[in-house]
């Protein structure tokens, strides 16, 4: 009972915390101009909107933590025992925090960022937050030495997860409030006290900070935010499910993770078979599905936290009867409703489904005249040296494809919305951007002109490439993409 009350204080604490300490630091998002701008592409808010609001959850997690500790412990042996339980977590998030922030304000490369999170995972993991042997359905692996790579997977899933989904007002701390809550109720039942404290202080930071982040935002969590919440919830979900039953150990975590994981796994086979950088952004996510069918925002974050909170009570059902199916059958629901309703992931399935089909054909039947073009066009452009010849290279391949003509704009105007069924927009850097459209040929099949359109975003993505090495630009980022005409596409034939 001790234990309920001290995650009861803890969860009100971190709440009044977040109360009071993100008006502070949208302050100071707005003084450091630490905010994101308005683009007229994916960023479509009025308004530049501060940043950093991850900072006021991590320190109204850590401040309420903290106090927790002093409130317990007033003796330097207390103090050092509370001190090798907590600075794990505590020196892992501190990390994570100030490498989010440095991304809000550099735009860090993919690759660094992936070293900061790995970084932060080994700190867990040699902290004591492993997973030494995994168990499901009743069977059992021990990882040996596969422990190290399998714990920093899930770490890094977990963190990039939230960070994926965070693409609306209120969402990654919506949904992560929930999973937190969740993983809460778990740990106090099966008797981890520190995870529970922890996960009901991030529930309370995460409710508090809500009241800034609803629809429409004052505040965003930024990298800092989401990838603190996904750290924190993977961190905590592996020390919870530990001590849980055999029966329902790995279901937990997987199971309450359901939307994340969903979310992340289908925008990695989207960008993959499409042609994409898996680092770059689109409007594929499950936010912005259900916002394409008609959801306002409020409508779609009241839809995707309900399922979330489904989840979450498969979860609480599986460990209190200790049957992980339930769990899994809960999730694996609401993944084929989402899918065989349209809503979300239809799209990403047809792709792997012909990828599939399509590979299986080129094993038997050798290199396709197509495939045969996208060599030809990364090899000629591998010989241009000038911006001029590129455009002359990818005007012969969008010849073959039956694109329109490629043409080269200012982003200095909004473009204007696409006329052509599948039309898209390449930002190649700060001065131009590359418009390109696809018509469907008479006579020609949904299944043809997929294969066609795919092929077509690998040679556009091939001179995007090219274009970067001459400009040594970032990596530019593809809006309009065309898998949101193909979500279209596909219903129709249906």
């Amino acid at each position: 009972m001790e234990t309920v009350w001290r995650c009861a204080m803890a969860l009100g604490l971190a709440l009044i915390w977040a109360l009071v300490l993100t008006p502070v630091v949208r302050w100071l998002a707005r003084l450091l101009k630490i905010q994101d701008e308005p683009d007229g592409l994916r960023k479509l808010h009025e308004r530049p909107v501060p940043l950093m609001g991850g900072l006021a959850v991590y320190l109204a997690l850590f401040g309420t933590l903290a106090m927790l500790c002093t409130a317990h412990e007033i003796t330097w042996s207390g103090w050092l025992s509370q001190l090798s339980q907590w600075w794990p977590m505590a020196t892992a998030a501190t990390i994570v925090c100030g490498l989010g922030i440095l991304d809000d304000v550099v735009d860090l490369r993919a690759a660094t960022k992936l070293l900061g999170q790995i970084t932060v995972a080994t700190v867990l993991y040699f902290g004591g937050i492993q997973i030494q042997h995994v168990e499901l359905l009743g069977l059992r692996w021990d990882l040996g030495l596969f422990a190290f790579p399998f714990t920093v997977f899930w770490l890094l899933g977990s963190m990039n997860a939230l960070n994926l989904l965070d693409g609306m007002d209120g969402l990654a701390s919506g949904i992560g409030a929930i999973m937190s809550g969740c993983v809460a109720i778990v740990a106090l039942s099966t008797g981890a006290t520190h995870a529970a404290l922890v996960a009901a202080a991030l529930t309370g930071a995460l409710v508090g900070f809500m009241f800034y982040n609803f629809p429409p935002a004052s505040i965003f969590l930024g990298d800092c935010g989401s990838m603190l919440i996904g750290l924190v919830l993977g961190a905590i979900a592996i020390e919870s499910s530990l001590k849980a039953p055999a029966t329902v150990a790995l279901a937990l975590p997987v199971a309450v993770l359901t939307i994340p994981i969903l979310d992340s796994s289908l925008a990695i086979v989207r960008r993959w078979f499409l042609g994409l950088p898996l680092h770059s952004a689109d409007r594929g996510h499950i936010h912005h599905r259900l916002q394409d069918a008609g959801l306002g925002r409020v409508q779609t974050l009241a839809c995707l936290c309900g399922l979330t909170l489904l989840a979450a009570c498969g979860v609480l059902v599986s460990l209190f009867l200790r049957n992980e199916l339930i769990a899994l059958l809960v999730s694996l629901a609401i993944v084929s409703g989402l899918i065989v309703s349209r809503i979300f992931g239809h799209l990403e399935f047809s792709l792997l489904r012909e990828h599939v089909r399509t590979t299986t054909a080129s094993v038997a039947e050798g290199l396709t005249a197509r495939g045969a073009l996208l060599v030809r066009t990364r090899t000629r452009l591998a010989e241009c040296r000038s911006l001029g010849e590129a455009l002359d290279v990818l005007q012969l391949a969008a010849n073959e494809l039956h694109l329109d003509q490629p043409s080269l704009e200012s982003t200095a105007h909004r473009p204007t919305e696409p006329t052509a069924r599948w039309c898209m927009t390449l930002v190649l850097d700060k001065h131009r951007r590359l418009s390109v459209a696809l018509k469907k040929q008479p006579g020609e099949t949904t299944r043809t002109m997929l294969r066609r359109l795919a092929l077509a975003t690998a040679v556009i993505e091939a001179f995007r490439c090219h274009y970067a090495r001459l400009q040594q630009s970032e990596p530019s980022v593809l809006v309009y993409p065309a898998a949101e005409q193909a979500v279209a596409c596909l219903r129709e034939a249906s």
